[in-house]
């Protein structure tokens, strides 16, 4: 996605050069960026991919990212509950890790730049699943299984939604 969206500026910058105007100003290279970001976003929402992809992952990091705008207390504290009360069961199936990213974006973006308790555990639960999820790597290894510990204490001592 994110090669592509590159691919996507640079060719509208260079189109834009090629019809005369050698100085892009940066309002418009923004705008321009904004609106092929917001198009690739929706185009992503909108097509879900097979499940158990990386394809799938971003589906579902951008799902999140466009359900957080609007996301409600009760929204917020359904994501917290779940993560707390499904501790033993983040790997159980490919439906629990699925919840465990969504869950955790939508948290993390919810309170981006905050650096507060659900910013730290969206991206924790994010991270901890998404490898094992696509199949680069295993509930056993090192990795996540410091990753799992981690998530798991912030888990107990994540507040509820107020």
């Amino acid at each position: 996605m994110k090669r592509l969206l590159g691919i996507a500026i640079i060719c509208a910058m260079i189109s834009l050069t090629a019809c005369g105007n050698t100085s892009v100003e940066s309002s418009n290279a923004s705008e321009i960026e904004e609106n092929i970001t917001e198009e690739i976003t929706t185009e992503a929402i909108a097509t879900e991919p097979e499940h158990g992809t990386s394809a799938y992952v971003d589906y579902l990091a951008f799902k999140a990212k466009d359900d957080a705008e609007t996301a409600s207390n009760e929204q917020l504290q359904e994501a917290v509950d779940w993560l707390k009360n499904n501790t033993a069961a983040y790997f159980s199936t490919e439906e629990n890790m699925e919840k465990t990213m969504y869950y955790g974006q939508l948290l993390e973006y919810k309170y981006k730049g905050t650096e507060n308790e659900y910013e730290k555990i969206g991206w924790q639960a994010f991270k901890t699943v998404k490898y094992v999820y696509r199949g680069a790597e295993s509930v056993s290894d090192d990795v996540t299984q410091n990753n799992l510990l981690e998530l798991k204490e912030m888990a107990e001592n994540l507040p509820d939604i107020q």
